[in-house]
């Protein structure tokens, strides 16, 4: 009986395309138009920048692609992509990069790795962007440090010092803060742990004392 014959497994290589991507520089030139281009040579393109370290967290769309509707016939041209061909395993690590995934549930098709896309770049306004010179940020840095720091500190105080509503937002603001370099310190975020351990510790005493004086009030006039 014949058997099937061995093979090395050989990983698909990425190509570089000039027009694309300064190999020299690590940097991405902005696609104007998809007209002339194949989604491979994007996706190769993309791949590189993501690996070199070259895409902003934020800024990442314009990086890639110079107009809005450039972005968009990719994202269309990529949905159906793999109707024909697949999507390679470096590939598929570059644009969960960009997505902040990992997992693969969901992840898997192009269609959904197209959706996907699209719905991290009109994320907190990334798509909105296209064509301003200066990016408007929907928080600014001190909000996001001021909300870290509010969430250590209702941390500290057994999650008493916010609210629900409060602490979501606060969630939110800070949550956005991964746009920035800039971050709270471990000192910093140890101070105000502490300082909502201290809130927590008074809150307790206040209503301690509270239910203590009504107690007393309510035996005042019992014995009244």
């Amino acid at each position: 009986m014949a058997k099937i014959n061995s093979y090395q497994f050989q990983q698909r290589d990425i190509a570089v395309y000039p027009e694309i991507w300064d190999d020299k520089k690590k940097t991405l030139k902005p696609i104007k138009s998809m007209d002339e281009l194949m989604v491979c040579e994007v996706l190769d393109s993309i791949t590189l920048a993501v690996e070199a370290g070259s895409l902003d967290n934020y800024r990442w769309p314009q990086q890639i692609f110079a107009k809005k509707a450039a972005f968009e016939d990719f994202i269309e041209q990529l949905s159906e992509y793999d109707d024909c061909y697949r999507i390679t395993d470096r590939w598929w690590s570059a644009l969960s990069v960009i997505c902040e995934g990992g997992d693969e549930e969901g992840f898997v098709t192009s269609y959904e790795i197209a959706r996907e896309l699209l719905a991290k770049a009109m994320e907190d306004g990334k798509l909105a962007n296209f064509g301003k010179k200066t990016i408007a940020h929907k928080y600014t840095i001190d909000e996001c440090i001021a909300a870290k720091l509010k969430l250590a500190k209702n941390s500290g105080s057994r999650y008493c010092f916010l609210n629900d509503d409060e602490r979501v937002e606060a969630q939110d603001v800070s949550h956005y803060g991964r746009y920035y370099g800039q971050c709270i310190s471990e000192a910093e975020w140890s101070d105000a742990h502490e300082e909502g351990v201290a809130f927590e510790k008074r809150k307790r005493a206040a209503e301690k004392a509270a239910s203590k004086k009504a107690a007393t009030s309510k035996a005042v006039k019992q014995h009244a």
